[in-house]
């Protein structure tokens, strides 16, 4: 057999012995294709599963895989899995069918139940037993708006998929999409997404339900913060289910292992707050500045049973006369304010209960996706089996498949400092719990505690993180190098509040706003009412040097790549989305649709560094552009449309050239030209994947060659940002941080120039050295930002040391282009014009007017949603 890909770890709770995973896995490139991979035990048996290959080598190779596969659990609290080659050629199995359509009805058939959805009314579910008798009714979703208004969900779309493992059923998807309507039906206020997993053998029914509010923000002035006009604001939203028969109603709480209540009739469950000790933080205030919450934790009845409690995980038990109900709401407490009930045969999950003393406030391309499960077994015995396994994917098979670059085993003193972020007083965790990192927009998202440094106020500085230096990525690296459910956990959490709160999820607004990431909160500002979305009319302006104090999405903030991996790992439909979205999103960013109405508007800001000039053609070199590669990059590895690495070759030729006078960069301004190195470690990660496909052709040698050029200039002039503190505006330790960048650099253009080798690791086992001694004395290492920071550029010196040397083209010759001369911006300029011209539609530019100037609209019309 193979080396170990995978253990399966798993503690079992209930009498169900099979359980469903699912999992994301690595292969090595050439070995493995869709028609000869098994999965093993470690008896070498192959295992029951259903594969879906999600990434490729360039030799069509399966490079990523999805796994979903049946295990019996009970057995071992680890099960060790073994890729192998199938010693068969693939058959067409007789498979049972699962799903039929009667109507407006799709019917699912599980072991022991069918069950019933509309498709075009959003509703609940119900449920039917084998001999056809109804266990429980499909009731309503209603969102209630007040007391006088409600709407209605209206489905759109409604698709399904059954997953097989060869002739063995696994489980059936269900996929809707709509939109929620008043009652009159005649305004939509909201969209909505769900998914429904039927399984066959346990009888579970998974779903996922995802709120949208598409409108755009008004953001006058460039703020924005709650309250916005074109928020969506409601008193409560829930899914209702008519039980029959109903007998008892039991909980139990997952979280503490205590049964609660095991013979009631009537039930009601709500948490309003965290239950923590912060729980009343200023992370909670709504749209007038004020924390709603009126009480800590949970309050639950049971018959005349009272209890007040600060958390719960609650497993509601519904014994009926047909069937026994289980009931699980995935992150109760953590996503507050939550409640589930039961009344007259009637249970009811509320994910916006009408008992929080505020509004519900769904901002402007703002989204929330909750999960909870419903599992049903015959009679009245013991419920389903509750196990919860996670997947540790094994360290050496990654290092051996190579499918994750710059990920290295190899001993590094930056691991120990990473680890005070993961673990004990100052994790994340930790600073989660400290800020209360809680309630429905919140949960997931890091504290950013180095805003605080210094602040001398009364009370928490609230500050929020919002993914800057991508540590979904790093928490996911981590979690695969020291194999932690914790961590992995945090990294899951952290992508679902990304791709719900901190992206713009519109069409409606400014192209370079549209489906891009907000900035974390501004810096040394508190969060006050932007919430998740930087800036507030509440905060001060000039709180530093160049303050702007305004703005909207920026490609200076777009991290991808952590998505990319969790797609991978997980599968998670809304990631890929995600990158897809962000990598479309910094395309238009920065070249634009080619309107006269863009053209204009580049000659206004024909003096702004930060973006692409249309004068001369060329982008600035920071990290924007570095971001905007690695997005192209990640959509690449996803769709393998070649003309992503195209636009990264023809980006790079109009950032840098292998002759440019490195001088007149005025690298010497630390604070204004740092982020040169994001830009070239963006450069030698396309050269990876260039070098990848074999393809070194003049693409490939032109990016080498620039790496090179800038790489020898760093090995002559570079040193640690702290030598000099007087040069920065603030000398604290994220220099020393980002200094790895320095470091990554040049071992990176080592790897690819074998001639100056030994020169560019020298400087930067120099530069290495002086930024782990340093960050090792300054107890500050411990801030987020500058955790994320060690985990995104962690091991890069490692990887490369390990790596073959291997040989490469020789350098290519070059002309230098003078595309600052009048000459050449005015044929730059007349290129633009006709471009423009040839392209030219009067709706197309009636919609850019629109999107950028709203009060336009009274006179050009509304906005059209086509462009």
């Amino acid at each position: 057999m193979e080396q170990e890909l995978a253990t399966i770890n798993c503690a079992v709770v209930g009498g169900e012995q099979f359980e469903l995973i699912q999992f994301g896995f690595p292969l090595p490139q050439g070995q493995y294709q869709a028609h000869n991979l098994t999965l093993l035990d470690e008896n070498g048996q192959s295992l029951a599963a259903s594969l879906k290959p999600t990434s490729y080598w360039p030799d069509h190779t399966i490079r990523w895989c999805q796994a979903r596969l049946l295990m019996s659990l009970a057995s071992s609290d680890k099960n060790r899995i073994y890729a192998g080659h199938s010693p068969n050629p693939p058959t067409c199995p007789k498979r049972p069918q699962l799903v039929s359509l009667e109507g407006n009805i799709l019917a699912v058939r599980t072991r022991e139940f069918f069950f019933e959805l509309n498709r075009s009314e959003l509703s609940s579910f119900s449920a039917k037993n084998s001999r056809k008798e109804v266990v429980c009714q499909a009731g309503r979703f209603e969102l209630f708006i007040s007391e006088e208004h409600s709407a209605k969900g209206y489905v759109q779309s409604c698709a399904h998929e059954t997953y097989y493992a060869a002739e063995k059923p696994l489980f059936v998807e269900v996929h809707l999409k709509g939109f929620l309507a008043t009652n009159d039906g005649a305004s939509a206020i909201a969209c909505f997404e769900q998914t429904y997993k039927f399984h066959y053998h346990s009888n579970k029914v998974e779903t996922s339900f995802t709120l949208h509010n598409p409108k755009a923000a008004i953001h006058e002035g460039g703020t924005w913060d709650l309250g916005d006009p074109n928020s969506l604001l409601f008193d409560s939203c829930a899914f209702h289910w008519t039980v029959n028969e109903l007998e008892t109603i039991g909980c139990f709480d997952e979280l503490t292992q205590q049964q609660l209540r095991s013979e009631a009739t009537t039930f009601s469950l709500y948490q309003e707050s965290s239950g923590g000790e912060s729980w009343d933080s200023l992370t909670h205030l709504n749209r007038e500045a004020k924390v709603p919450m009126s009480h800590k934790g949970y309050r639950l009845e049971a018959n005349s049973y009272r209890e007040v409690g600060d958390r719960i995980l609650p497993r509601l038990s519904l014994k009926a006369e047909l069937a026994r109900i289980e009931v699980m709401y995935k992150d109760f407490w953590q996503n507050f304010p939550s409640a589930m009930s039961v009344k007259d045969g009637v249970l009811a999950l509320s994910l916006f209960p009408e008992q929080y003393p505020d509004l519900h406030e769904l901002q402007p391309g703002e989204r929330k996706t909750q999960e909870f499960t419903i599992c049903l077994s015959q009679g009245r015995g013991a419920g389903g089996s509750y196990a919860q396994p996670w997947v540790q994917l094994n360290l050496a098979w990654l290092i051996k498949c190579q499918a994750l670059p710059w990920l290295s085993s190899s001993a590094d003193p930056l691991q120990a400092l990473i680890n005070k972020g993961l673990v004990g007083e100052d994790s994340f965790m930790a600073k989660r719990e400290a800020a209360d990192e809680y309630g429905w927009r919140n949960f997931g998202e890091l504290y950013a505690d180095h805003e605080a440094e210094g602040y001398q106020g009364g009370g928490l500085f609230v500050s929020h993180y919002n993914n800057q230096y991508d540590p979904i990525y790093g928490l996911y690296r981590q979690a695969l190098i020291i194999g932690s459910f914790e961590v992995l956990q945090g990294a899951r959490e952290l992508t679902r509040h990304v791709t719900d709160i901190d992206i713009y999820h519109t069409h409606r607004d400014k192209d370079e706003y549209n489906h891009g990431l907000f900035w974390h909160t501004d810096h040394y500002q508190k969060g006050e009412t932007c919430s998740h979305r930087t800036y507030s009319k509440r905060h001060q302006r000039g709180v530093y040097e160049d303050h702007a104090g305004g703005g909207g999405p920026g490609g200076q903030h777009c991290y991808t790549t952590g998505l990319l991996l969790d797609y991978w790992l997980t599968g998670n439909e809304h990631s890929k989305q995600s990158v897809l979205q962000l990598a479309d999103w910094i395309t238009l960013l920065y070249e634009g649709k080619g309107t006269f109405v863009e053209l204009l508007l580049s000659w206004k800001n024909r003096y702004r560094q930060d973006v692409k000039n249309f004068f001369t053609e060329r982008y600035p070199l920071d990290r924007g552009i570095g971001n905007y590669i690695v997005a192209l990059l990640d959509a690449y590895a996803i769709t393998h449309k070649s003309a992503y690495l195209r636009q990264i070759a023809q980006i790079i030729r109009d950032t840098v050239h292998p002759l440019d006078d490195i001088n007149q960069r005025n690298f010497d301004d630390v604070e204004a030209t740092w982020f040169y190195t994001v830009f070239l470690q963006a450069v030698a990660r396309f050269l990876w994947v260039k070098r990848e496909h074999q393809e070194l052709d003049s693409d490939f040698i032109y990016a080498r060659d620039c790496l090179s050029h800038y790489a020898r200039w760093m090995a002559e002039h570079e040193e640690p940002a702290l030598n000099q503190p007087e040069r920065l505006e603030f000398p604290n330790l994220t220099w020393a941080a980002q200094d790895l960048r320095k470091v990554n650099v040049l071992y990176l253009a080592s790897y690819f120039d074998v001639l100056s080798r030994e020169c560019f690791r020298e400087k930067a086992d120099l530069i290495y050295q002086k930024t782990v001694t340093g960050l090792e004395a300054d107890s500050s290492h411990v801030y987020t930002r500058i955790q994320a920071i060690l985990m995104q550029n962690q091991g890069v010196r490692e990887w490369v040391l390990a790596q073959p040397e291997e040989e490469f083209p020789e350098a290519g010759r070059y002309r230098k282009v003078n595309n600052t001369s009048s000459t050449y911006k005015l044929k730059r300029l007349l290129q633009s014009v006709m471009a423009c011209t040839l392209g030219f539609s009067i709706r197309k530019e009636l919609d850019q007017l629109r999107r950028r100037f709203p009060k336009l609209t009274k006179f050009v019309g509304p906005l059209d949603e086509q462009h």
